[in-house]
């Protein structure tokens, strides 16, 4: 347990604001920036793939000369990536207010055949 409470070290910033800093036992303490670091190095690349993506799905709607989308369909679209995401989250919303409220608590195992 003392070697858990060694390697993380609760540091006063701010007021009431705590940081918790990883120190290893071959090194000292992480440094402050490591973390923004951290969310950098994995936001560039997913953001270089979504980039990517996105030009490889319009060169390859030139090259397959596929015709202009006229207003009608991207209203299509949008309205079924939103109808998507409102049911997505309707879903896990039900979800976690089952599991929260015990609708979730069988009554016996699947296993349980009489």
């Amino acid at each position: 347990m003392s070697q858990v409470h060694d390697l993380f070290q609760v540091h006063d910033l701010f007021q009431g604001h705590h940081e918790v800093r990883v120190t290893r036992p071959d090194k000292g303490p992480s440094a402050p920036y490591m973390n923004s670091m951290r969310k950098l190095l994995l936001m560039v690349p997913l953001l270089a793939l979504l980039v990517l993506a996105l030009w490889f799905a319009g060169a390859a709607w030139e090259h397959l000369g596929g015709g202009p989308v006229p207003l009608y369909g991207y209203v299509a679209m949008a309205g079924g990536a939103l109808f998507s995401l409102a049911v997505g989250g309707g879903l896990m919303a039900l979800v976690f207010y089952s599991s929260r409220h015990g609708y979730d608590e069988g009554r016996g195992s699947f296993d349980d055949r009489d």
